[in-house]
């Protein structure tokens, strides 16, 4: 797997965490038995996620992780690792912790970088004292060359969590200038994600169908999102206005001159678990993108990670 395809998965991935107890229905099988494929004839060659693969993570939850597991040991399938960190959990960030001290410690530095990065961002499902540690290590390091993926995603994944104890760390990762590096910018967004709290969604959005993971995804934060104050979203025929405070947004008949946000939403088949794309698109050759992974608790969602593509 190169550093490169790697780069294009790193912010697709913001996400969720794994169900426990989860009954083995049909539908999730034909998820489990979808994703093994996919695993098997990916080898190395990784592409970014399609909409495929979202159905079977989604579909899939836990019961993909024995297999998935087996792979990543193995050494012989990138989408794994991407999979596992989809899945979220602590039986997934502990195999991919393993997995990447392992890449470390043997040198592998494409495969090391890599997983470091898929580990950090599937933390954010977590969030344990030894995850913490691990994240606000993962700030250290040049942010330059092919070693700032996992800074960012350790970045994000502390905004994620609100993780108020790392303030300092960020600020040190992020510097005198935010925007000196990508992972800079990465710091300086987690600082106000973990500053601002939630940000507010209208009320009827929840009402629409994929409202309530759509709610959830704009009230974490969205990189980028505050490079320009209003989008437009043309599945929806929406232009959405965003503030300090948070959201709101306008119906509307001809499309406008802005740039364009987009919120695709792939549920599972018991509706617990989603995946939640979001593209930015600010002209024909500026944009950005990211998967949020949310799964159900309480009658709420909840979601984990961050990755661009």
């Amino acid at each position: 797997m190169t550093v490169s395809k790697f780069r294009a998965l790193l912010g697709t991935l913001i996400g969720a965490t794994v169900l426990a107890g989860c009954t083995v229905a049909p539908q999730r099988s034909a998820a489990v038995a979808a994703l093994a494929k996919m695993a098997s004839e990916t080898e190395q060659d990784l592409e970014p996620p399609d909409e495929g693969f979202r159905e079977a993570s989604v579909d899939a939850g836990s019961a993909a992780l024995p297999m998935l597991a087996w792979h990543l040991a193995k050494g012989d399938s990138a989408l794994a690792a991407v999979a596992l960190a989809y899945l979220g959990g602590a039986k997934a960030v502990d195999a991919l912790t393993l997995a990447s001290a392992g890449a470390c410690l043997l040198q592998d530095e494409e495969r090391c970088v890599g997983l470091k990065a898929l580990a950090a961002t599937a933390m954010a499902s977590t969030g344990r004292p030894s995850d913490i540690r691990f994240l606000e290590q993962g700030l250290r390091g040049e942010q330059i060359g092919t070693t700032w993926m996992p800074i960012v995603s350790a970045a994000l994944t502390l905004g994620v969590l609100r993780a108020e104890g790392s303030l300092a760390q960020l600020r040190v990762c992020r510097g005198a200038d935010a925007g000196g590096s990508i992972a800079a910018q990465a710091a300086d967004t987690a600082i106000r994600w973990i500053e601002r709290g939630k940000f507010t969604t209208p009320s009827p959005l929840r009402a629409e169908p994929g409202g309530a993971v759509i709610a959830a995804v704009l009230e974490n934060g969205i990189p980028s999102v505050e490079r320009a104050p209003a989008y437009y979203d043309p599945d929806r025929k929406l232009i959405w206005r965003r503030d300090d405070a948070g959201w709101t947004f306008e119906a509307t008949a001809e499309a406008p001159k802005l740039p364009v946000l987009t919120l695709k939403v792939v549920e599972s088949f018991d509706s617990r678990r989603a995946v939640v794309s979001v593209g930015l698109t600010f002209g024909p050759l500026d944009g950005v993108g990211y998967d949020y992974v949310l799964f159900e608790s309480d009658h709420e969602n909840r979601w984990f990670g961050d990755h661009d593509t």
